[in-house]
């Protein structure tokens, strides 16, 4: 029998919530794993967790320790590795497959915790992870126990399936969370990862991610050179001094809807065999009574470094990013948007004029960024007086860039891919315009949460022009494209499905609880645009979010469809 029942232990985690969640933790070991084992009666494995009592000897002994079991040594393995489950040697001993099946162990690493006894209840072990997601601290509460007991028994939203990881050799596989949202909740984290690469230096080919269909975004940064050591291990809120890491790191890839990137096939990501990445989620619950359990996937591709192949680089641009640059001003500083229901539209130049040496940048990938507000984003080639040149990104455009569906849909923005790479040099650089309509009750500024604003583009370029040969291989033209207009809305939107070649559409519509409302199309579509309308007032729907999802052979996308008053 395990020694704290579940009644007694939610009595103990309820009846403390404002105790550290350590203490919690470590009345969990206490209960479970002391009595024969390890401490007051066993040492097995060298473990004490017990500590004469003492909870702050105890946690000396587990956190960022390394084990004494030869195969988790291996591995990399911390007892308890500070930000990373994964890797933390304790949880994947008390882990299970009916709570999360992520942390097997293999014969070598030993028996499972509690060793002879029941498994701990999900709410139990999950709360083990959450105190190792958000740094393994000793002090400090970071998650209510009663949040993990409801997710778990009373209204928690299914968890998204784990994608297949890449085949051994050709890659790795990151996780971000899961961490728990209650309803109607917001969360903006970062959260440094130690990727382990075990090689000198590797090349990074593609990048495929997933993620909840509640997601504003995803985004992979890498430090740069020993600056990772300046943030706290763990989740980092980015509205905490401590939180972003935006002045010191470099972005690999940005995505506002899960899809590939499949870099052109003479470059490359490169990666140093410490090197540290900076993961950055931000989430929306807009369920009304459902708690969700938000993660990411992400599968990184690698391999040898070729030094034939050109490197690949990424960045966002801010609005004021050069007065940021040149530390005299602040980006977002311009971006005031007065609540009058007026288009206001920003102009803005990205150019260094005053400087000769400027480099280049040969664009493979382009992508813009606004919230709710945004109605357009437009990119232009800058004329040396500074004047607007060539167009080359149209924020009309869908997000494959394959059509121009006339409107900006700022949930799913157009990324462009050029094939030949774009040349932009940064002496002339371009010009970025945004139009905004702010319907709210206030002016809007720039800021961090989807209740304020911003306006930047993601680019990914090359420093140097690729040979005539090179082909991007990148297969986002070739994909269905998903989208619907006007969102949000009152009485009906109309839902466009771009198929690139014959294809079964099943298109259905769901609340959040998860029940279907209604099926749209189940039926062969030719290759082109098809429009099917979806009438909240005609299925007297009232106001919330509801999911379209639409199923085809290349797999299943979901979009929200926001019904207001």
């Amino acid at each position: 029998m395990k020694n704290l029942s579940l009644t007694a232990f939610l009595f103990s985690a309820l009846t403390v919530s404002a105790q550290d969640t350590y203490q919690q933790v470590y009345s969990l070991f206490q209960a479970n794993c002391t009595i024969g084992c390890h401490g007051n009666g066993g040492n097995s494995g060298n473990l004490d967790l017990y500590g004469g009592g003492d909870a702050s000897v105890v946690y000396d002994n587990i956190v960022d320790v390394t084990p004494v079991n030869p195969t988790a040594v291996s591995k990399g393995y911390k007892r308890i590795y500070p930000g990373h489950p994964e890797k933390s040697f304790l949880l994947r001993k008390c882990s299970y497959n009916a709570w999360d099946d992520y942390y097997p162990i293999e014969v070598a690493e030993g028996n499972s915790m509690p060793d002879g006894q029941p498994v701990l209840e999900k709410e139990e072990v999950e709360l083990i992870r959450q105190w190792i997601l958000y740094g393994a601290k000793e002090t400090g509460t970071v998650v209510d126990p009663q949040l993990l007991y409801d997710y778990y028994h009373v209204n928690g939203k299914p968890r998204m399936e784990r994608p297949a990881a890449p085949a051994e050799g050709e890659g790795f596989q990151l996780r971000m969370g899961p961490f728990f949202l209650a309803p109607q909740q917001e969360v903006e984290y970062f959260k440094k990862q130690d990727i382990s690469l075990f090689a000198d230096s590797v090349d990074v080919g593609k990048l495929e991610t997933w993620f909840n269909d509640e997601s504003h975004h995803f985004i992979i940064y890498k430090f740069a050179d020993g600056t990772d050591a300046d943030y706290p291990a763990g989740l980092r809120d980015i509205n905490d001094p401590e939180g972003s890491s935006l002045g010191v790191n470099e972005m690999v890839a940005t995505w506002q809807d899960a899809f590939a990137y499949n870099l052109p096939e003479q470059t490359a990501f490169r990666w140093k065999d410490d090197q540290i990445l900076d993961m950055n989620y931000h989430i929306v619950n807009y369920d009304n009574d459902s708690i969700i359990a938000a993660e990411s996937y992400t599968n990184i591709y690698t391999a040898e470094p070729d030094t034939n192949k050109i490197e690949m680089f990424s960045v966002l641009i801010p609005i004021n990013a050069v007065e940021f640059i040149l530390g005299t001003g602040m980006f977002g500083q311009d971006l005031i948007i007065p609540n009058d229901g007026l288009d206001h539209t920003f102009t803005y130049r990205f150019a260094f004029p005053f400087y000769p040496q400027a480099p280049t940048w040969h664009i493979w990938s382009l992508q813009s960024h606004t919230h709710s507000r945004g109605k357009d984003f437009d990119i232009y080639k800058s004329t040396a007086n500074g004047q607007k040149g060539e167009q080359f990104y149209e924020g009309f455009y869908n997000r494959d860039y394959s059509f121009n569906q006339g409107f900006y849909d700022w949930e799913h923005p157009a990324v462009r891919i050029f094939d030949p790479l774009y040349e932009v040099p940064l002496q002339t650089g371009l010009i970025f315009e945004a139009t905004y309509q702010n319907l709210t009750a206030d002016t809007l500024y720039w800021g961090n949460t989807t209740q304020d604003e911003m306006m930047l583009f993601y680019v990914q370029y090359t420093q140097e022009a690729l040979p005539d040969t090179t082909s991007s291989i990148n297969e986002s033209n070739n994909l269905v494209s998903f989208i619907s207009f006007p969102n949000p809305f009152t009485e009906s939107t109309q839902i466009y499905v771009n198929l690139p070649a014959t294809d079964r559409i099943q298109l259905d519509v769901f609340n959040m609880a998860g029940e279907k409302i209604t099926t749209l199309a189940d039926a062969p579509f030719g290759a082109g645009q098809h429009r099917f309308e979806f009438s909240s007032k005609a299925l007297n729907l009232a106001s919330g979010i509801y999911l379209a999802r639409l199923n085809t052979s290349q797999g299943t996308k979901s979009i929200k469809l926001n019904v207001v008053e």
